[in-house]
């Protein structure tokens, strides 16, 4: 069974509009999944993907980690 923890922020794209970021961590493999929804419109079918980490080492543990947007003309990109 894969458990999963879940984290949500938010963030003002490059066109004004407040995109809502979910983390998903999967405990097998260990990897975050990184999803976004325009927050205005938020629903089960409004998340896309836009990324995910390699699979994380057996000894990685997070206690906090920083999640930095760049909002640009060309595309926002989401860091970790």
């Amino acid at each position: 069974m894969c458990q999963r923890t879940r984290l949500a922020t938010s963030y003002t794209d490059a066109q004004g509009i407040e995109q809502a970021v979910l983390l998903v961590y999967a405990y097998s493999p260990k990897r975050f999944g990184f999803y976004r929804a325009p927050a205005h419109a938020l629903s089960t079918n409004s998340w896309t993907q836009i990324g995910e980490t390699n699979v994380l080492d057996s000894d990685d543990q997070f206690q906090c980690f920083g999640l930095v947007t760049q909002a640009s003309a060309g595309e926002d990109v989401v860091y970790i």
